[in-house]
C-alpha cells in the first residue's frame, strides 16, 4: 500500500483481530455486547482477504457502501463458491444522516422464457434436484453487478477504479485456497464444466488446501468492468454513465465531496457493451439454458423498504419479499416473545423444544404464503397480527412435538381480500452456501449485505474466458407448478437470505445475517435470541451451537448441543439427524448504544474476520 499512514492504521487492526474471539467481556446495560474496541469503523465477512480489503476502503475514507461493493468483489476471487457476478443478493443499507434503511435488491430473475413446468419430466414429475441444478435451465439472470453500480450510484464516495482494484490484484497475484475453499472444489467437482476444472482441478485432480490459485480471466474481467461498467455486462448503458458526482447520500470526507467517481467513455461502452453478457448467455445454451441477451439487457434492481417487527424492546428491521427471510424471522419471534425463553435458559430442553416447534409452525406458513411480492400477495398484516400470533403460539404443546403442523390462514386478519389463492406444493430443495458480510463506517452509515450464487459453485458453469461461476437460483423455485413459488417470466426466487439490523431507541444497535439456504432464517434467529435473552457476547453468541427444524420430526445439530438434551428432545417426539452438521457463517457488529463503542463477531464455521479501522 503506497500510504504508509493507511498501512499502519490497518496493521494495527489485523492485530487487534487476532483476539477477537478469545477475550469477552461483561455486558453492559441495553445491548449484550462482546469484545469492546477502539475503532470508529469495522467490517466482518467469511474471509480475512475480504476482511482486509473493507479495511482498507474504510481507512482510505471511504464509506460503508464504498467498502461493501469493494468486499463483494473481493470475495468473488477468494469465495468463488459462494458469491460473485454471477449471483445476485440483498443490501441492505442504514443511512446515518436520514435514519433511514433501505435495501438494494439485486436478487436473480427467471429469464423471459421460462415456464412452470420447466422443471418436470416427461412423465410430469419433478426433476432430480442435481440434474435440474446442472441445467442451463437453473441459471437466473444474474443481479450482483447491476446491484453493486446501483449502490455506487447512489452512496459511492470513492472512485470506482479504487473499489475494484483490490479484488483485481488478488485474482492476479493469487490467494491461498483455505478449508473452505478446497473442500468446495472436492465435493463439486463433478458439476463443474470443462473452464471450472481448468481453474479448479486443473490435472484433473481438485486442487488442495494452501495451493496458490490464480485467476488471470476473473482478473481481465474486473478490469473490463472497472473501464466500462456494468454496460460490458449486460449490454445497456446504464444511467450514471459519463462522470457520476458524489452529490448526494451518505456523509463522506470534506476531500471526496464533489470529485469525480468515475468517468467512463460512453462511445467505448457502446462498443463494448454486452462483451461478458455474450459469453454468459452461450454458456447457458451449451446446457440448454433459455436465457437470452433481451433478459440480461432488460434486467434491472429493485430498491425496498424491509419489513420491521419488534422483540423485547427492540426494533427488528429485516428482509421483505421476495426473501421470506425476514417475515419468517419475525413471526417466530413474535411467537418466542410470549414465552420466557431467559429463564429457561439456553440448550435445555424446553429451550430448544420450543424452538423447533415455533420453527415447524413458521415454516409451515413460509412455504404457502411467502414468495415474490411483485408477483403474488401476500397478508403482510395478518401475518404478524397479534391474534394470528397468539393462534399459531397456542398450538405448541411443551411435553409433546407436534406431527401434523399445517400453514394457518393470516388472510382472515386482513382489511382485504387475497387476490388470488395458490395450492400447497412441495418446496424446493433450497440448500444454498452463499456469504454475509457487515460494514460499519465512521459516519455511522452500516451495510448488511447477504449475497450468493446458491449451491456451493452455483450451476458447476464458469463462463470460459471470464473466470466466474454462474447461479443455480432458478431451483429455489418449486419444481411442482401451482403454488405460490412456482416458475413465472421475471419472476424471482423465494429466498431465505436475512440480512438484518436490530435498532433500539431509534438507533442502530447490532447487524446480522448468515449463509445456508433455508437454514439463513434460524442462524439469525438464535444468534437474536442468543444475545438478547441469554445475555452472551456477540462472539460467544456466534460461537454457540445451531441447530435446525422446518418440519416433523427431523432435526440438525452442531456438535455442542448436549446429548443428554437431544435424548429428552427424543422422548417428545424429535428426531436428531445421527451426524452433526454446520449451519451459516454469521458476521456481525454491535454498537454500544451507552458508550457508542463498536463490538464484533465473526464466526469461525469459516474463516470469518473482524477488523475494526481507527
Amino acid at each position: 500500500m503506497k500510504n504508509w499512514k493507511m498501512w499502519l492504521r490497518v496493521c494495527l487492526v489485523l492485530l487487534f483481530c487476532t483476539s477477537i474471539s478469545t477475550f469477552a467481556l461483561a455486558a453492559s446495560p441495553g445491548v449484550p455486547i462482546g469484545v469492546p474496541s477502539p475503532y470508529s469503523a469495522m467490517v466482518s465477512t467469511a474471509h480475512p482477504l475480504s476482511s482486509q480489503v473493507g479495511a482498507q476502503i474504510l481507512a482510505k475514507g471511504g464509506n460503508a457502501v464504498d467498502a461493501a461493493i469493494a468486499v463483494q468483489f473481493a470475495l468473488n476471487v477468494v469465495e468463488p463458491m459462494m458469491s460473485g457476478i454471477g449471483g445476485g443478493g440483498f443490501m441492505m443499507i442504514y443511512l446515518a444522516d436520514e435514519n433511514k434503511v433501505l435495501i438494494i435488491d439485486s436478487r436473480e430473475k427467471a429469464p423471459s422464457a421460462a415456464t412452470p413446468d420447466m422443471f418436470l419430466k416427461a412423465d410430469g414429475t419433478p426433476m432430480e434436484f442435481e440434474d435440474a441444478v446442472r441445467s442451463g435451465n437453473s441459471v437466473g439472470v444474474p443481479g450482483t453487478l447491476m446491484g453493486l453500480y446501483k449502490a455506487y450510484e447512489l452512496y459511492g464516495t470513492l472512485p470506482w477504479v479504487d473499489l475494484i482494484e483490490p479484488a483485481i490484484e488478488l485474482a492476479e497475484k493469487g490467494h491461498k485456497i483455505n478449508r473452505p475453499l478446497a473442500e468446495s472444489i472436492k465435493e463439486e467437482m463433478k458439476k463443474f464444466n470443462d473452464a471450472a476444472k481448468k481453474v479448479f482441478a486443473p490435472k484433473g485432480e481438485p486442487l488442495p488446501e494452501g495451493t496458490l490459485l490464480l485467476q488471470p480471466d476473473l482478473a481481465k474481467t474486473f478490469r473490463l468492468i472497472r473501464d466500462y461498467g456494468p454496460a460490458i455486462f449486460y449490454g445497456k448503458i446504464p444511467e450514471g454513465s459519463g462522470d457520476l458526482l458524489a452529490l448526494k447520500g451518505l456523509k463522506n470526507a470534506d476531500e471526496i465531496k464533489g470529485t469525480i467517481k468515475a468517468k467512463f467513455d460512453e462511445k467505448r461502452i457502446a462498443e463494448h457493451a454486452g462483451e461478458i453478457g455474450k459469453a454468459v448467455i452461450e454458456t447457458v445454451r451449451s446446457r440448454h439454458g433459455r436465457m437470452t441477451m433481451e433478459d440480461l439487457a432488460g434486467y434491472e434492481v429493485a430498491l425496498r423498504e424491509p419489513v420491521r417487527g419488534t422483540y423485547r424492546g427492540y426494533e427488528i428491521v429485516t428482509m421483505c419479499p421476495p426473501s421470506s427471510g425476514g417475515l419468517t424471522l419475525l413471526q417466530m419471534l413474535k411467537i418466542l416473545e410470549g414465552f420466557d425463553i431467559k429463564s429457561m435458559g439456553p440448550y435445555k430442553a424446553d429451550t430448544m423444544h420450543l424452538m423447533i416447534e415455533t420453527m415447524h409452525l413458521a415454516y409451515a406458513d413460509r412455504g404457502k404464503y411467502l414468495a415474490d411480492g411483485d408477483f403474488v400477495d401476500i397478508p403482510y398484516k395478518g401475518y404478524l397480527n397479534p391474534k394470528y400470533i397468539e393462534e399459531r403460539r397456542a398450538l405448541i404443546d411443551m411435553k409433546a412435538a407436534n406431527q401434523d403442523v399445517q400453514p394457518g390462514d393470516p388472510w382472515k386478519y386482513e382489511d382485504r381480500k387475497q387476490a388470488k389463492a395458490f395450492q400447497t406444493v412441495a418446496a424446493s430443495d433450497e440448500r444454498g452456501e452463499t456469504t454475509h458480510f457487515t460494514v460499519l463506517d465512521k459516519w455511522g452509515n452500516m451495510v448488511s449485505y447477504t449475497t450468493t450464487i446458491e449451491e456451493a459453485f452455483g450451476s458447476g458453469m464458469m463462463v470460459p474466458g471470464y473466470g466466474f461461476m454462474l447461479n443455480n437460483e432458478m431451483t429455489d423455485f418449486d419444481f411442482t407448478p401451482g403454488g405460490i413459488n412456482q416458475v413465472e417470466p421475471n419472476k424471482r426466487p423465494r429466498s431465505s437470505m436475512t440480512p438484518t439490523i436490530v435498532f433500539k431507541g431509534g438507533k442502530p444497535a447490532f447487524s446480522v445475517g448468515s449463509p445456508g439456504g433455508s437454514t439463513i432464517i434460524v442462524s439469525v434467529l438464535e444468534v437474536i435470541t442468543n444475545l438478547l435473552d441469554h445475555g452472551m457476547s456477540i462472539q460467544r453468541a456466534i460461537d454457540a451451537p445451531r441447530f435446525m427444524s422446518s418440519k416433523y420430526p427431523d432435526v440438525s445439530w452442531e456438535r455442542g448441543i448436549p446429548k443428554s438434551v437431544r435424548i429428552e428432545l427424543e422422548a417428545r417426539g424429535h428426531k436428531f439427524k445421527e451426524e452433526p452438521t454446520v449451519q451459516g457463517s454469521v458476521q456481525s457488529i454491535v454498537i454500544d448504544l451507552e458508550s457508542g463503542k463498536i463490538y464484533g463477531g465473526a464466526d469461525p464455521r469459516r474463516e470469518g474476520t473482524v477488523i475494526g479501522v481507527l
